[in-house]
C-alpha cells in the first residue's frame, strides 16, 4: 500500500512539473507591486498621475471597471481586478518616498512578505535603477515607468526588466527630427541639467545629431539641479550661434523661460519644446510674471501629453474613462491665485503619464493571461516582440532590450476656445503630425540574446531498412528553442516512447511512419517524422559444417532405405 501511494504522489508531482495548466489553476490570485513616490518632497504628483493612469489600464485590460479601485490604491490599500477567466489581479501601492534607498527596502518588502508575483512603476530613474537590480536578484519581472535614463542598456539591463514608456534617448531621436528633417537646421546648442537625466539626454543627442550628415554640437553647459539664474549657461551657448536651442531640464522652469526671454534666445533661436504635462504647459504660459503666452503657437514635439485631437483611437477610449470616472489629476492645484491653474484642478482630462501607465497595464494583463502560471521564462518570451495597441498608438517591445518602440509627435500650443470643454480657456496641444516609430527607434546598446521564437527538432534512424524482426536506433536532435527539452516518439506500431534516443524493434512487417515531437521550456513544439520499412524475414542460410554432417547422413539414410525397399520388391 506504500508503495502504491508514493508512486501515485510521484506521478501527481510529475503531472504538475509538466502540465503549466495544473499550476496555472492554482495560481488564483496575481499580486502586483507597484512603486511610486506617494510623500515625496517634490513632484510626488507624477506618482499619482501613474498611479491613475495604470488604474484605467488595468481596468480596460481585465474588463473589470471598478472605480472605488483608484481610492483604494491612493490610500496604499489591496485593490483587486477580476480577470475574465476568474483569476484575480491585486495591486497595492508602495510608497518610495522618491529615494533608491527606500526603494529597496519597499521591493524586498513586497516581494518577501508580501509575495508579490511583478513589479512596476518607479518613476524616477535613480528609483527605477535601484528596482531594477532587485528584479534580477529575486528574478521577478519588472515594468518600469517614467523613468526615462539608459537604464534598458548594458550594463543596467537585465532580461527580467520591460520598459513601455519613453526614454530619454527617444526625446534626443524625437528633437533631431523636428529640428533637422523638418526644419534643415544643422548645428546645436544643448544646456542639460547635470545629473543622470541630463547626462542621458546629451549622450543620446550627440548621437542622434551626429547620425545626419555635417550636423552638429556647436555648444554645451551643465546648469546645476539648484540653478535659479542661467544666464552664465545660456551666454556661452549664444556666443556660438547654433541654428537650434535645445534645453534639457526637469523641475521649475520659471527661471530659465525668463531667462531665454530676456537673452532673447526665446525668439532668435529656434527651441523645439517639449510638450510637457498639462500643468506645466498651463503654468508656463499663465503663472510667470512678465512672460504670460509665451507658448501660443510654439511648435513641440510629443510623447504623452495631452492632446484632444490624438490621432491613436485609444487615446479618446482613456479621455472617455477619464470623464466617466470624474478623474481630475490636477486636483492638487485647486484654490492656486492664478486662475487658470484654479481651472486646471477640475479639468477631467488624461495628464501626461497616463498613457504610458494605461498601457503598461496592458503588456502585464497581456502576459499573466498568455501564461496563467506565471513562468518568467515564458512571460519573458511572450513579451519580447509583442505588439499591442494602446493610447499612445502601437507599442511594440523591442526584443533585445525590451524597450517600447512607439511614435511621437509634432504639436502646437493653442488655447482651447470650446467652451463646453473641461479645459476651455486653457493650454492645449494641437495635433500636426506624426513622427513615425522607426525614426526615434533609440540604440540597441545590450549584448542580450533574446529568446527564440522557434525551433527544430530532426529524428534519424539506424537502420531505415531490414527485415523482421528489425531493431532500431532512434535519435532526436533539438535546434535552437530553450532547453531543457522533452521529447514524445510515435514508432508507428502503436508503441511510443518518452527517451531522446530510443530503441525499438519491429516484429511485422510493413512501412512504418515514425514521428518525434520535441517541447522546449517555453512551451514551443517542433516535430519530425522518417520512414521505417520492415521486410518479410529471409531464410536462415546453413554455415556450420555440423549441420552439413547432419543433412549428409539424413540423404544416406534416405538412399539406404529406399534400396532395401527396393530390393524386397524384387
Amino acid at each position: 500500500m506504500k508503495r502504491i501511494v508514493c508512486l501515485v504522489t510521484i506521478f501527481l508531482l510529475a503531472t504538475v512539473l509538466v502540465n503549466p495548466n495544473v499550476v496555472s489553476a492554482q495560481k488564483q490570485t496575481i499580486k502586483i507591486a507597484y512603486f511610486q513616490p506617494r510623500t515625496a518632497k517634490i513632484m510626488n504628483f507624477y506618482g499619482t498621475w501613474l498611479i491613475q493612469g495604470f488604474h484605467l489600464g488595468l481596468e480596460y485590460a481585465t474588463g473589470d471597471k471598478n472605480p472605488s479601485n483608484l481610492k483604494t490604491l491612493l490610500d496604499g490599500g489591496e485593490a483587486v481586478y477580476n480577470m475574465p477567466d476568474g483569476r484575480k489581479v491585486v495591486v497595492k501601492v508602495f510608497d518610495t518616498q522618491g529615494s533608491p534607498d527606500i526603494a529597496v527596502e519597499r521591493a524586498k518588502e513586497a516581494i518577501e512578505d508580501w509575495g508579490a508575483d511583478i513589479l512596476a512603476g518607479g518613476c524616477f530613474s535613480s528609483v527605477a535603477a535601484k528596482i531594477e537590480a532587485i528584479a534580477k536578484e529575486y528574478q521577478i519581472l519588472y515594468f518600469m515607468e517614467a523613468a526615462a535614463a539608459s537604464l534598458t542598456q548594458d550594463p543596467l539591463f537585465n532580461k527580467y526588466v520591460f520598459r513601455v514608456m519613453r526614454t530619454a534617448e527617444q526625446d534626443a531621436w524625437a528633437q533631431a527630427y523636428l529640428a533637422i528633417e523638418e526644419h534643415g537646421f544643422k548645428t546645436f546648442g544643448i544646456m542639460a541639467i547635470d545629473y543622470e537625466f541630463g547626462w542621458s539626454s546629451v549622450e543620446a543627442l550627440q548621437a542622434a545629431i551626429s547620425s545626419y550628415p555635417d550636423c552638429r554640437i556647436v555648444a554645451i553647459t551643465w546648469p546645476p539641479m539648484t540653478c535659479v539664474d542661467f544666464r552664465p549657461y545660456l551666454e556661452p551657448i549664444l556666443a556660438a550661434q547654433p541654428d537650434v536651442f535645445i534645453a534639457v531640464w526637469a523641475g521649475d522652469f520659471s527661471a530659465l523661460l525668463r531667462d531665454l526671454v530676456a537673452l532673447n534666445v526665446w525668439n532668435k533661436t529656434y527651441a523645439p519644446w517639449v510638450g510637457a504635462d498639462f500643468y506645466t504647459n498651463n503654468y508656463l504660459n499663465f503663472g510667470i510674471p512678465g512672460v504670460e503666452g509665451i507658448l501660443i503657437g510654439r511648435e513641440c514635439w510629443v510623447h504623452d501629453s495631452y492632446m484632444k485631437n490624438h490621432p491613436a483611437p485609444l487615446y479618446q477610449t482613456l479621455c472617455e474613462m477619464v470623464k466617466e470616472e470624474n478623474i481630475t489629476p490636477d486636483e492638487f492645484l485647486r484654490g492656486h491665485s492664478c486662475p487658470q491653474l484654479d481651472k486646471l484642478s477640475y479639468a477631467r482630462v488624461p495628464e501626461t503619464w497616463f498613457p504610458g501607465a494605461f498601457a503598461t497595464a496592458q503588456f502585464i494583463i497581456d502576459a499573466i493571461t498568455a501564461v496563467p502560471d506565471l513562468d518568467t521564462d515564458r512571460m519573458i518570451a511572450h513579451l519580447e516582440g509583442r505588439s499591442l495597441e494602446t493610447p499612445i498608438g502601437q507599442i511594440r517591445i523591442r526584443p533585445e532590450d525590451h524597450q517600447g518602440i512607439r511614435p511621437y509627435f509634432i504639436g502646437r500650443f493653442v488655447i482651447d476656445n470650446d467652451t463646453s470643454s473641461d479645459t476651455y480657456g486653457l493650454v492645449t496641444i494641437e495635433y500636426v503630425d506624426t513622427i513615425p516609430a522607426e525614426k526615434i527607434e533609440p540604440r540597441i546598446m545590450t549584448t542580450y540574446t533574446p529568446y527564440p521564437k522557434s525551433f527544430t527538432v530532426t529524428a534519424s534512424a539506424s537502420p531505415t531498412t531490414g527485415a523482421a524482426p528489425l531493431t532500431v536506433s532512434f535519435t532526436a536532435t533539438s535546434m535552437m528553442g530553450t532547453p531543457p527539452y522533452t521529447y514524445e516518439w510515435d514508432f508507428g506500431d502503436g508503441a511510443t516512447s518518452t527517451e531522446q534516443n530510443p530503441i525499438h524493434t519491429y516484429e511485422n512487417p510493413g512501412v512504418y511512419n515514425v514521428t518525434v515531437t520535441s517541447t522546449d521550456a517555453l512551451g514551443l513544439k517542433a516535430s519530425s517524422t522518417i520512414q521505417i520499412v520492415v521486410t518479410e524475414p529471409t531464410p536462415t542460410p546453413i554455415t556450420e559444417p555440423i549441420l552439413w554432417v547432419l543433412i549428409i547422413v539424413i540423404i544416406a539414410l534416405v538412399i539406404v532405405v529406399g534400396a532395401l525397399i527396393a530390393k524386397r520388391r524384387k
